[in-house]
């Protein structure tokens, strides 16, 4: 797979080189005048504003910065080369398990399929045989655009009232349910 990326990547930097001689002029970002005192001495962070998401001039700012890029981008000439080999090395991974959760006659874990956009939260049988997988909740039907993720699960022990999830949602903050 090391040298699938290595070709990938050169042939990204030779595609690029004629692209830049048509690639727009980068996107001005003002600098503030925001500094910390750190052990007494003045540190200055003058992009502290891009830190603020909501910030209005931080969504023009930023939607500058991706028209610029997409502009980029879509002037190579080997872009759908490259994407379908994007594509193919990371839809050729395998599926996995992780933070695999026995509790009684059940294993809870996070299954991740290539395939998919964002990780399920799946529930299995005691022996965690894999053909047993059901998925308890999945963002992928929730969200056909990959907007929303389980970030953790939370207390799933023995008593029903203790089972639950939380999801995330872009834009809309963190969301608690009950399994």
């Amino acid at each position: 797979m090391r040298v699938g990326l290595s070709v990938l990547c050169a042939v990204l930097s030779l595609s690029g080189i004629a692209a830049l001689d048509a690639a727009p002029l980068p996107v001005a970002t003002p600098t503030g005048a925001t500094t910390d005192t750190i052990q007494g001495v003045k540190v200055a962070d003058p992009y502290r504003w891009l830190e603020n998401a909501a910030d209005p001039k931080v969504e023009a700012w930023s939607d500058a910065q991706n028209a610029r890029a997409r502009d980029y981008l879509d002037r190579l000439s080997s872009r759908a080369a490259i994407s379908a080999e994007l594509t193919r090395l990371i839809t050729a991974a395998s599926p996995s398990y992780g933070d695999l959760n026995a509790r009684g006659t059940r294993v809870f874990a996070m299954y991740n399929d290539p395939a998919k956009q964002q990780p399920m939260l799946v529930i299995l049988n005691a022996s965690a045989d894999l053909a047993s997988r059901k998925a308890l909740v999945d963002p992928n039907a929730l969200d056909a655009k990959g907007l929303t993720t389980i970030d953790l699960v939370c207390s799933v022990v023995r008593r029903q009232q203790d089972r639950s999830f939380a999801v995330a949602e872009r834009q809309r903050g963190w969301h608690a349910a009950p399994l």
